[in-house]
């Protein structure tokens, strides 16, 4: 496992507990945002007044980035990195991955946030040309815009393998405050979408492992005065 600590020099330094013993990972700048896979870890360090991403084999850190972005929210899968980076004096982010040898930008227009990576495939939520949030995915050699949708948009995603999960707002209600009750999650299993919820209430936050998918949801709780998120699951035997 993997986290931050405050040392008390107004500085976040990284630990890593390798199943054994502790390990202090940095001791200068600010680190942040750490993700783990096996023993490769990946985080944001900050100085001079930018973000850059950083990344440890299990052995030696290594410096992925240095450039005039701010590269912010790594997502990692073994020794594959992807993350979103903001040009300095823009709010376009863009998405980059790195595939264990060299980096490379995978997008170039309009907003792309919130990469997951696994294997040779990143899935992002990106603007399209109609200035909805979209699902769109890298399976290695090229990107496919997975989601078309022209009244809604589509929730930060999460992946395993080929299969990619997401929510958003039901498409056959058209009062926004209502349809906002109902978000419900959907599922893209490498070639086609399906609607794993069907319910009236709201979903968020999906994650999948394998066939199994896990979310919250907001269930009326008549007993109370606030309604409560209730944790529900999809599996396949």
């Amino acid at each position: 496992m993997v986290w931050v600590a405050h040392d008390g020099d107004n500085l976040n330094d990284l630990y890593f507990y390798d199943g054994n013993i502790i390990n202090k990972l940095t001791t200068s700048d600010n680190n942040l945002a750490p993700g783990i896979h096996d023993s490769f870890i990946a985080w944001e360090r900050w100085a001079s007044g930018k973000s850059e991403i950083y990344f440890y084999d299990g052995e030696r850190i290594s410096r992925l980035t240095n450039n005039n972005y701010d590269d912010r929210g790594p997502s990692i899968w073994k020794n594959h990195v992807a993350w979103h980076a903001y040009k300095r004096n823009t709010a376009d982010p863009d998405v980059f991955y790195y595939d264990g040898n060299t980096v490379r930008q995978l997008t170039q227009r309009n907003k792309n946030s919130n990469p997951v990576v696994w294997g040779d495939n990143v899935a992002w939520q990106g603007f399209d040309d109609t200035g909805r949030w979209q699902i769109f995915v890298y399976n290695g050699t090229a990107t496919k815009q997975v989601t078309f949708y022209t009244n809604r948009d589509a929730s930060p995603p999460d992946m395993w393998g080929d299969a990619i999960v997401w929510t958003a707002l039901r498409s056959d209600i058209y009062d926004y405050e209502e349809a906002k009750k109902t978000r419900e999650v959907y599922l893209y299993d490498g070639k086609e979408v399906h609607r794993v919820t069907d319910n009236d209430y709201e979903d968020i936050f999906p994650v999948v492992w394998g066939q199994n998918i896990a979310w919250l949801g907001k269930v009326d709780n008549e007993d109370e005065n606030e309604d409560d998120y209730e944790i529900f699951f999809s599996y396949k035997d």
